[in-house]
């Protein structure tokens, strides 16, 4: 009876959690960082999975102010701004919180930090006598300026060459800018006088940028080309229109965001699909505020896979032409997302691009997609055992990683 009773309450918190919206979170990838008022006050950093699973405190740093996060491309690190009021600093730490420390160390107040997409630069805004867009390396050292005004949110085009911010005026109008990150070529690609233009994100394949508007009376996600032209209110014939909206992030895929939103009534974070945005999902559900999320693809851990080698005894003396595999993945993940050419045996030979399939080898309900090897490659790497481990890993389409290993027999035969 127990065990009846808990599986209805999950029940009943799973639909209010979803609101009744179709989107299903736990079918997505990655990991969003966001700040949240839970243990603190003036916030803190957290990151969680994409269905609000998994949330952990990384900045937990009581009575510092922790905000705007950003995830590193290669999806090891976080950086955000922190520390006192009006003299933040901006602050590096692995992907799980360990090894905290600061790249800056001045009196200005320096904010809005976002990695480029190598990852070897972070681009960040400094407070003093005005507003200044800065570009110095991730790992700390002598900064860049780019720009100057009443300026914010930074964010790098894919390719690197670009960067997006905000500027303010002294009448609260803000307008988006692209400048090249080496400073030239500071264009204005979005103004509306009297409204606030902000936060702007290239999507991830750079064909389009996202920004947050208040131009249509509420915020809304807007749509734009990286010049500026073909604008549009994503939220347009949907309910987002009656609610308010306030930081965006695009998921690695570029197929979903994640905003925050006041639709619950509360600062909250909610997934929508971008080709249906009322195709959504409320993540988070609580009495703090959260918001300023960053969705990107974190190498935390890899997804163990069940790899089986083909012959499972090999001899190094054979003519053949492959060594096969079969690659099965968790429930959640697709074998027809496995990106081939970043397969490998041993971390050292890569699968063959052609010949593959995907199939069902075992005959266990669950589709396996089938790689090949170059045989002499592998017996180069090889030595006899009647119990060698062959360990396979690739990544998927999204950059989620996957491991898996099988043990084969070797033989050499005159030796």
């Amino acid at each position: 009876m127990k065990s009846t009773i808990c599986l209805v309450a999950l029940f009943v918190l799973c639909l209010d959690l979803s609101n009744a919206y179709a989107l299903d979170p736990s079918t997505l990838h990655g990991t969003i960082v966001f700040s949240s008022s839970e243990t603190d006050s003036v916030g803190d950093i957290f990151i969680m999975n994409p269905d609000g699973s998994g949330k952990q405190n990384i900045s937990n740093d009581p009575g510092m102010h922790s905000m705007e996060p950003f995830i590193s491309y290669d999806g090891t690190q976080i950086t955000w701004y922190g520390g006192v009021a009006h003299q933040a600093q901006i602050y590096v730490s692995d992907i799980n919180g360990d090894n905290i420390h600061t790249i800056t160390s001045d009196g200005y107040n320096n904010v809005s930090p976002a990695f480029s997409p190598d990852d070897q630069e972070i681009a960040f805004i400094r407070y003093f006598a005005n507003c200044s867009l800065y570009v110095m390396p991730s790992t700390g050292g002598s900064a860049q300026h780019l720009a100057t005004g009443g300026l914010g949110f930074p964010h790098w085009s894919p390719s690197g060459d670009k960067i997006t911010y905000t500027d303010w005026d002294s009448g609260w109008t803000a307008d988006i800018y692209v400048i090249n990150a080496d400073g030239t070529n500071n264009t204005l690609i979005a103004a509306s006088p009297g409204y606030k233009n902000l936060r702007s994100m290239w999507s991830p394949d750079g064909s389009k940028i996202a920004y947050m508007s208040d131009k249509d009376g509420t915020g809304d996600v807007w749509i734009m080309d990286p010049d500026g032209n073909n604008e549009y209110n994503l939220f347009t014939g949907t309910d987002w229109l009656s609610y308010h909206e306030d930081a965006l992030s695009w998921s690695p895929d570029g197929q979903y965001m994640v905003v925050q939103s006041d639709r619950s009534g509360n600062w909250d974070l909610w997934i929508f699909e971008v080709a249906n945005p009322a195709n959504a999902a409320q993540i988070t559900d609580t009495p703090w505020n959260e918001g300023e999320p960053h969705w990107q693809i974190a190498k935390l851990a890899a997804i163990e896979a069940d790899v089986v080698i083909d012959p499972d005894t090999l001899n190094l003396k054979s003519q053949g032409k492959w060594i096969t595999c079969y690659i099965e993945l968790p429930e959640g993940y697709n074998v027809a997302d496995i990106d081939v050419s970043t397969v490998k045996l041993n971390d050292i030979v890569p699968a063959e691009a052609e010949p593959t399939s995907i199939g069902d080898y075992d005959s266990d309900g669950i589709a396996d997609l089938m790689v090949k090897f170059n045989m002499s490659s592998v017996q180069s790497i090889l030595e006899p055992g009647d119990s060698v481990e062959i360990t396979v890993t690739g990544e998927l389409n999204d950059g989620t990683t996957f491991e898996g290993s099988d043990t084969i027999r070797v033989i050499n035969p005159g030796k």
